[in-house]
């Protein structure tokens, strides 16, 4: 304290003009204030670590867990109760169920997990030309079926001593030493061909007109065993060896009907000798194997 002029003691101030009790005061408070801070950092380091260490023990089970889940699997999955016992082929009529199972490469003892359906049916197709679509099921415990879809065989076509079997749209599918049961195309020469394409021919109009012609017959339920279309206009389809069907392409086509009721006449009488010919004006007649036509045995076309 120090005496004014007037005799009244004064309280002494610093040079900022506060008084020293005040800044003693603030001291203190920051003090107070970086110690609830560092309480704080403490607490929240603690709290961090607590988590963490929560969240490893989780993560320690999980993958305790996991790997628990996968050895049961893995041994569950390896049990012989899993392995194929009976591998079905269904649908098929041109291959045998061997022949086709063979191709897929799957086999007996293996387990039924252990390949995948696409790949095999990949395989099917690509060795086996006939098939145009199969599905491949598995039935637990120890079954594996396959469905096929096969080319219907529409005609065989003779090169270098073998037959060439066609579907519907003139592809190769097969190549066989029989014809099958395929319709016989003769009057049709090869040059090439290629497996599921169209093979070149020396006339390819002649191929699509016999192909359309042998697909109307067996749509009606007939079957030409053969079909001659080496004459210039007219074809002759052969429904036995002793019994043909003579006339040009679109005049069978618009008399099958005709045709179909001759053929069951005949069937009927057990005479399956001669020739079914066929006119423009919507007759199919039938002669028997001297030449000589019947009228008894004449149809005529329902389109007339």
């Amino acid at each position: 304290m120090e005496k004014n002029l007037s005799g009244k003691k004064t309280a002494r101030t610093s040079a900022s003009g506060k008084s020293p009790k005040k800044k003693k005061k603030k001291k203190k408070k920051r003090k107070s204030e970086t110690e609830q801070e560092r309480r704080r950092k403490i607490e929240k380091r603690i709290r961090r670590k607590a988590v963490r260490k929560k969240i490893g023990k989780m993560l320690l089970i999980l993958l305790l867990f996991l790997a628990l889940a996968g050895i049961a699997v893995y041994l569950f999955f390896s049990s012989s109760v899993f392995l194929v016992s009976e591998i079905a082929v269904n649908h098929n009529t041109l291959k045998s169920d061997k022949q086709i199972i063979r191709e897929s490469g799957l086999r007996i003892g293996q387990n039924i997990f252990r390949f995948k359906g696409s790949e095999v049916r990949k395989i099917i197709l690509k060795e086996n030309p006939y098939i145009s679509d199969v599905r491949i099921d598995r039935k637990l415990p120890n079954r594996i079926i396959l469905t096929v879809k096969e080319h219907t065989p529409v005609a065989a076509v003779k090169y270098k001593g073998k037959y060439l079997i066609l579907d519907a749209g003139g592809k190769v599918v097969g190549i066989e030493k029989t014809q099958i049961t395929a319709t016989r195309l003769t009057g049709v020469e090869v040059t090439r061909y290629t497996m599921g394409r169209v093979p070149v021919v020396h006339n390819t109009a002649l191929l699509e007109e016999s192909l359309k012609l042998i697909g109307k017959v067996n749509d009606t339920g007939l079957f030409f065993k053969k079909l001659d279309v080496s004459s210039t206009l007219i074809v002759h389809g052969y429904i036995t060896d002793d019994l043909q069907c003579t006339g040009e392409t679109e005049d069978i086509i618009e008399n099958l009907e005709g045709i179909k009721a001759i053929v069951y006449d005949l069937g009927q009488k057990n005479t399956m000798k001669g020739t079914i010919y066929v006119g423009k004006e919507g007759y199919a007649t039938f002669s028997p194997v001297s030449g000589k036509q019947t009228d008894s045995s004449s149809q005529k076309s329902e389109s007339e």
